[in-house]
């Protein structure tokens, strides 16, 4: 429990606790943010915060963010930002991802935490939230994704042959020689392909585990 007068001497200029937070802020390696409650007018702000949002730290630093939900969907409304929402609602939020437009023309994916600061008496006076960049997470989710979609897909083509083939020889193929010579040919090379494909499947999970290191040669 936090009274907002001891919020507000922590974080007035020139005083000794603000220049103690001030200083805290810019060295700590988080994206840190703290607005008050109920107005979500910024109080402070760390570095990290200021270079992951692209944002001078100006007061009205919520009201420039351009965010947009995982579907794409715009967040229009200042008040449906996360801090926002906990300055003015009392919500703790965790861990929601919205994309960011930064001014350069770029964007991240930023996951975000936060949670009121409430007094003695229950009343928020402040909201906290964490920043966390999740763009190469999510890349890298995204792409695992995909390829494990790449890898069931060429396994069931083989897959398919084979089982294919050897319905042809059950309803009665194998009684003939050529037939059967024909349908084994086809199915000792889906089986070979299937080989191929499992052992190149284990040198990937070895190479991404470390357990292999990659070997780099010329190809065609």
């Amino acid at each position: 429990m936090v009274p907002r007068d001891t919020i507000e001497t922590l974080l007035r200029p020139g005083g000794i606790e603000g220049t103690l937070l001030e200083a805290v802020l810019e060295q700590l390696p988080a994206a840190v943010m703290i607005v008050e409650a109920p107005s979500a007018r910024l109080l402070a702000m760390s570095r990290r915060a200021r270079e992951l949002l692209g944002t001078d730290g100006s007061d009205d630093v919520l009201r420039q963010l351009v965010l947009r939900r995982p579907d794409g969907t715009a967040v229009a409304s200042p008040e449906a930002v996360p801090l926002v929402r906990a300055a003015r609602d009392g919500e703790t939020i965790r861990d929601e991802v919205y994309e960011v437009d930064l001014p350069d023309g770029t964007a991240r994916l930023v996951s975000v935490s936060t949670t009121p600061v409430h007094d003695a008496g229950g009343e928020t006076v402040a909201a906290v939230a964490v920043f966390d960049d999740v763009t190469e997470r999510q890349r890298h989710l995204r792409a695992e994704r995909q390829f494990v979609a790449n890898a069931a897909h060429q396994l069931r083509t083989p897959l398919a042959s084979i089982v294919s083939a050897v319905e042809v020889l059950q309803t009665g193929a194998k009684e003939l020689a050529a037939e059967r010579d024909l349908f084994l040919d086809h199915i000792e090379r889906e089986a070979q392909r299937l080989t191929r494909l499992s052992r190149a499947l284990l040198i990937i999970a070895r190479a991404q585990t470390e357990a292999e290191r990659p070997r780099l040669e010329i190809v065609a």
